[in-house]
Parts: structure tokens; sequence; C-alpha cells
């Protein structure tokens, strides 16, 4: 007779500018088949500002200690582990005979590079006793298998709620010449900045929106300086407000110190639009060939004579935002990502 089939329980949290179709909510809410234990702060809005990294940080450690007792159980489960940067603390400890996996979302180059702190050694210890680690870009795949050293290492794609992400009435080319770039985490805002100024120069009529938190916010207005490029800066909106704003405009710009797996890059894929971005492994990955453009690290030049292009071209920004709604149904959709984590559990049982 045949032993029953290990429940999975899936832990995590969500950002504080994540939305809640985003990142571990927008996979939770697929989960209809697990346990779901999430750890987001809801109070963290009424902090102030400075207060929120070391309130979160405790915050996080502390509440670790509800997968304790599951732990301690001789029943054996699966525990998965979303965003274990910032959660996985214990884990090596507490394992015991159940099956542990983990989803990282940080490129292996900007992984290495904390190795030596406190907290990252923990992290290293206990995702080398996981049995599965998840990477969302495939060409971090083969760094984490050498840098883990044990663990069996699967590339799952970040996904996207595609059913509310969606293009809106007008196609991208036949839209104002509006220009979208979204969030905080690796963006190249100096990058951003030369091409807004080399675009407003050639099409004074462009108009630039930053959709980041404050303290993004004030670096990007610091790099651009005193140019006069019409931009508008919007923070914390909600997620229809955010669906607008992809629907509403041309392109969307993102230059990129580095990625493994972007939030901003997957809804403008939902949502029709064309994109152009930093030429990284990861972009490579998520934006394929005839839905964007991809251009050099630290090229202002080349980010701002692609948007030019888009802009002065209707018909290939509607091709591309076409066939980036296209790819992102058919591979980055939420209901599509679920049936890959629910593999990785069942080969893990």
């Amino acid at each position: 007779m045949s032993s029953p089939t290990p429940p999975v329980v899936f832990y995590g949290f969500g950002f504080l500018h994540h939305g809640p179709r985003a990142a571990f909510h927008g996979l939770a809410a697929q989960l209809d088949q697990e346990r779901v234990i999430d750890i987001t702060p809801g109070f963290m809005r009424r902090l102030p500002a400075p207060w929120r990294a070391p309130v979160l940080w405790r915050w996080l450690r502390y509440n670790e200690v509800r997968l304790r007792t599951l732990y301690g159980k001789k029943t054996r489960r699966r525990i998965h582990y979303f965003f274990p940067e910032n959660t996985m603390f214990r884990a090596a400890d507490w394992k015991g005979p159940h099956t542990l996996s983990a989803t990282c979302h940080q490129p292996i180059d900007a992984f290495r590079q904390r190795e030596g702190e406190p907290f990252y050694r923990d992290l290293l210890r206990s995702l080398r006793a996981c049995d599965a680690v998840v990477v969302q870009c495939s060409a971090d795949a083969d760094g984490y298998r050498a840098f883990l050293r044990g663990p069996r290492v699967e590339v799952i794609p970040l996904g996207v709620d595609a059913s509310f992400f969606q293009p809106g009435d007008l196609a991208p080319g036949a839209r104002p010449d509006r220009i979208l770039t979204v969030g905080n985490w690796l963006r190249d805002y100096p990058t951003w900045a030369d091409a807004v100024r080399r675009v407003h120069a050639q099409r004074p009529g462009a108009e630039f929106t930053v959709i980041a938190n404050p303290d993004t916010l004030a670096r990007a207005r610091a790099a651009l300086g005193a140019c006069p490029a019409p931009v508008r800066w919007l923070t914390g909106i909600s997620d229809q407000a955010l669906r607008e704003e992809y629907q509403r405009t041309r392109l969307l710009y993102l230059p990129l110190e580095n990625a493994m797996a972007n939030d901003a890059l997957l809804e403008a894929l939902a949502s029709g639009l064309p994109i152009v971005a930093t030429d990284l492994p990861a972009t490579r990955d998520y934006v394929p060939d005839g839905a964007g453009t991809r251009v050099p690290k630290g090229d202002g030049e080349a980010g701002a004579n692609a948007i030019l292009h888009l802009l002065d071209d209707p018909a290939t920004a509607t091709a591309m935002g076409r066939s980036a709604r296209g790819h992102a149904l058919a591979f980055l959709d939420w209901p599509v990502i679920v049936q890959q984590y629910r593999a990785l559990w069942r080969s893990l049982a």
C-alpha cells in the first residue's frame, strides 16, 4: 500500500510595492490544492518610510516560527519558500524528514556579492539543504548549480495575470507619444535620464511616466536634472491605475543594471506593449524576438534610438505589441506557471 502524497506548504510574502496579482500573491491565488502561509505585514504602509526596512526584516525573521510546528511533525510535507532571500533563516536546522524547495529571485551575481554577510551564510546553508531550487531565468541555472553544489535547480518563469493585464482599446501604434518606465530594484535611472534627454531633443512632445517608490523617484529626478522633458511621477497607485498606464502608453522603456525576473516586464508583455529593455540574459528569456528591442547596458543613446524608431513606426509598434501579448498568454500566464510548480512538487513526492 503506497503512502499518501505529502501535502505542499507554500510560504512567503509580498513586498509593499507589489500588487495583489504579482509575484507571491499572484502564484498563491492559483494554489487551491496547497496550503498557503502568507506572512505579508499588512501594517507596513502605516509606518514611516525609514522604519520599514528594519521592521520588515525583524517581521520576516520572527514569522518563520509559524513553520516550526510543521517541521516538527513526523508526517512528511513539501515546504516551498518564495523569496527565500528574505524569509529563509532556519530551514537547514529544522528540515528533518520533509522535502524542501525554494524560488530564488536574485541574479546569481547579486547573490555572490552578498555571500559573506551573516544572513546570507545562513541562507546559503538552507538553500544547500533544499531538494530543489527554482530560478526564474535559464541563464542563472548553471550559476546556481555550481554555487549551491547539491540541490536540483529548475527553471520556472515568473508569471503574470494576463486576464487582468491586457491591451486597451487602442493598439500601441495608435496611442499618443507616451513612454512608460516602472519599478525600483536594479533599475538603471542614470541611463533612463540620458535616453529621456536624447528623445526630448528630437521629439519634444513625447511624454514620459515613471512609476516607482518615492526614494526611487527622487533618484530618477536627480539623474534627469534640469532637462525640461515632460515627466509624470507616480507612486503608490492601484493595480487598476497601473493597468490603465500600460494601456495608454506607446511602449515600455526598461533600462536595467541586472535582472532575473521582472514584474513590470511581464505586465507590459501581457498588456500588449512593445518593449525597449537592456540586453541581459533575463530579458532574452522573457522578451522574444519580435516583441521588443534589446539595447546594450548603460547605453542611453541606443535606448533613445529604439524609442524614436517605435514612435516613428506605428505599424512595427502594433506588431510587437501583438507578439508580446501572445507570448504572455502562451508561456507566462499564472495558470501556465502553476502547472510547472505542481509538476515540480509531484516529482519531489
